[in-house]
This record gives structure tokens, sequence and C-alpha cells, in this order.
């Protein structure tokens, strides 16, 4: 999401590794043992981004003070951010360097930072103004990094759980590619998956009904939390500005009022 399919090339290190080998040994009795895939080693970007994602873990339990001595001064956290902000960086030169020529070109963005840096330069030529000076840089560079962060497990963790309640009902995936087939017919006849952008059309209903349901039944997060900016009413409750109100996302439905 960050900085696209071609970001930290993960997954395609990891399938052109997987592609370049001959054949997997299967187990023996193939019905009660997982097949094993080799794995490499993921690139040192990946690395260091999971080592300062899992870090959280030491503020929580030790407070922030001592996770901020930790990331300042323990070699490994220090690397560990070093790789990323040359990382965060690369990245940023690349997409001011892709829309200094026109930054309208909104087919060009493909991933978080190109639409940040897009908007930055559409929004700097419309007010008259010099796009990505240091200090909007070292904005977006902080921005990027919490992505980096925020997105580390959501999709992975979300899709993780997608697959699992989809292998427990067998019914239900024959049901989503018979659907899949009448909504892109052509790509089926071809023998070609259907790529992100389709997928993301309008059309597919089943497909849009099995999204919704996964995350329902298995969200990342408990709820939203929003601080009133004004006094206002929440199904017939009266809401006083300043106050943090929780919308819970799991449980029972949320047409039904659990204040």
């Amino acid at each position: 999401m960050t900085f696209g399919t071609e970001g930290l090339a993960t997954c395609k290190e990891q399938t052109s590794h997987l592609a370049s080998i001959p054949s997997i040994p299967l187990p023996s009795d193939i019905d009660k043992k997982l097949v094993v895939y080799p794995a490499k080693a993921p690139p040192a970007a990946f690395e260091a981004i999971k080592l300062l994602t899992y870090s959280s873990k030491i503020a929580i339990q030790f407070g922030y003070k001592i996770h901020a001595a930790v990331l300042n001064f323990v070699p490994r956290y220090r690397k560990a951010r070093a790789t990323r902000d040359a990382l965060v960086r690369d990245r940023l030169a690349a997409a001011e360097k892709k829309f200094t020529a026109g930054a309208s070109q909104e087919s060009k963005v493909t991933c978080a930072v190109d639409l940040v840096v897009q908007r930055e330069i559409a929004t700097a030529t419309k007010e008259d103004r010099k796009p990505m000076t240091p200090d909007m840089v070292s904005r977006i560079h902080n921005e990027l990094c919490l992505f980096l962060f925020a997105g580390a497990t959501t999709t992975a963790d979300t899709l993780a759980w997608g697959l699992k309640e989809l292998s427990l009902r067998q019914d239900f995936q024959k049901k989503i590619r018979d659907h899949m087939k009448v909504a892109h017919p052509k790509m089926f006849e071809e023998g070609r998956q259907p790529p992100a952008n389709a997928l993301g059309r309008p059309g597919n209903p089943y497909l849009e009904a099995l999204m919704y349901e996964v995350m329902r039944r298995r969200p990342i997060s408990c709820g939203h939390f929003r601080i009133a900016t004004e006094n206002t009413q929440l199904l017939g409750n009266d809401i006083l500005k300043d106050t943090e109100v929780i919308f819970a996302v799991s449980g029972p439905d949320c047409s039904v009022t659990r204040l």
C-alpha cells in the first residue's frame, strides 16, 4: 500500500524464488501433513520494518521513554531506523521525480507515496508556491513511516482469517468462483486472473459481501475512536463537545444501540 508492489519487492522475490525450484517434495501422508514451501530470506528493508513494528511491545510493557531509548541507542534498532528512513527517502525522491513534469498525472498513482506527492505538487502549483520543501518532506516522511507501521498486519491478518474461513467452507469457495466467472467471463475464458483494479469495480455483489463478512467476523480493531468537535446527538444520546466516542466494529449489529 505504502510503496506499491515494487516497493519492498518481498512478494516478487518469494514468487521468483518458488518459480526457480523444479519441484517441491510432498509428505507421504499429504492428507494429514502440510506441504512445506522453501522460503527465501526477506529483503533487509522488510526485516527492518518488521523489527520496528514489533518494537511497539517495548512501549506497551515498559513505557514510551524506554522505547525511545531502545530505538536511539540499541545498535540493531538504530540500524533498522536508518534502513527504513533511507527507503522512505528514496521512494519520496522517485515519486517527486515522477510527478514534477505533470502534477495532474493521476494515472501514474500506484501507491500511497505517489498519491501524497502528486497531491502536494498539484496543491503547490495551484497555490503558486514551491512544492516538496524540506519541512513538507519531513512531514510526509513521518506520515509514510506511520503508514508502514499501521499497515503492517491489518491487511495480512484480515486476508489470513478470510482464507481460513473460506478453507472451512468449500461450498462458499465454489459459489464465489461461479460469481467471479459471471462477473469476468472473458478473463476466465482466456485463463487469466482478474487484476486488482477489475476486482475493485462494482458488479460482483457476492465478492463485496464476502469481504464485508470477513471484516465483520474477524475485525482487526475493536472499534473506531473519534472526538466530538461540537455538541451533537448520536442514536438519541447527547454527545458533548470533546467527548471521545467509540464506535464498535464487532459484536451485535451496529444498527442496535448499545450506548
